[in-house]
């Protein structure tokens, strides 16, 4: 059986990727088939019945109709022309998703994901649909995010920590002392200090150095520290998310493989609830 080597509805002309007229015409009936309420089975009967096959050695089936149907490169994504409309696609795309019960984002969902980091490394956060109407969340970085971090326990767990901030005292939000840079400088420091044999040169680089790290931030943490403190002592909890809080004072979420969710705040200032997946 051949295979195709570009999408179904293209072809190469003078080395690069350009429309097959014929084929994408019936690409955009499939699309649009889909979208007025035809099951595949009917979609494929149809494509069948303009006796033109898949390719020269395969005929229509369900799976082609699929990989049609979830093919991004159709709206011009990379270097392919477009076929179909980034709206005609999302659209397919949310009828696929309600029909095998893969959740949509909320709002909620969507601003939280654009925030959401690996404890481990670092890296954003990918959230992932399932056939089973189960998303997960995942590190494509180090792997190190277990597959039972679902929507809820996230957005719980950052409704929690919300909620707990605005019952506080406000005193409780404080601009961290030291950063982790700052004591990898200290540290430093220390060492060549020690060493009879140092560098002068060097150990006045590094008291700059530190000296810079120390204070270079004060003005902005502090004056975020006060900013989250007036706007903590003007909003009230809520029973859901607070999306506008969030927003104001939220600089990420961070998820440890264990399950533990934690903020960390414009200040710098990291707040945790461990409350398990």
């Amino acid at each position: 059986m051949s295979q195709r080597t570009i999408p179904y509805g293209y072809r190469i002309r003078a080395g690069k990727i350009a429309v097959n007229d014929e084929e994408s015409a019936i690409v955009s009936q499939i699309f649009d088939a889909y979208i007025a309420g035809a099951s595949f089975a009917a979609i494929v009967k149809k494509a069948q019945s303009l006796e033109t096959d898949y390719t020269d050695n395969a005929c229509w089936n369900k799976n082609n109709i699929a990989r049609i149907l979830g093919n991004e490169k159709y709206t011009g994504a990379g270097d392919y022309p477009q076929i179909i409309s980034p709206e005609t696609f999302a659209t397919v795309k949310a009828i696929r998703e309600k029909k095998c019960g893969a959740p949509t984002k909320t709002a909620e969902t969507v601003l939280i994901q654009s925030r959401t980091h690996c404890a481990c490394c670092g890296t954003k956060l990918t959230r992932l649909p399932n056939q089973k109407g189960h998303e997960r969340w995942k590190c494509d970085s180090c792997d190190a995010i277990s597959h039972k971090v679902r929507d809820t326990h996230i957005i719980t767990n950052v409704t929690a920590v919300l909620s707990s901030l605005c019952s506080a005292s406000l005193q409780s939000i404080q601009a961290p002392r030291q950063s982790l840079d700052t004591m990898r400088l200290q540290n430093e420091l220390d060492r060549v200090i020690n060493d009879p044999s140092r560098d002068e040169a060097q150990t006045k680089a590094l008291i700059m150095e530190l000296a810079a790290a120390r204070y270079a931030p004060i003005g902005n943490s502090e004056y975020e520290t006060e900013r989250i403190r007036r706007i903590l002592k003007e909003t009230m909890p809520t029973d859901g998310l607070n999306t506008e809080l969030f927003g104001k004072i939220v600089l990420s979420v961070i998820v440890s493989p264990d399950g533990t969710v934690a903020l960390k705040l414009v200040n710098e200032q990291i707040i945790e609830r461990n409350c398990q997946p």
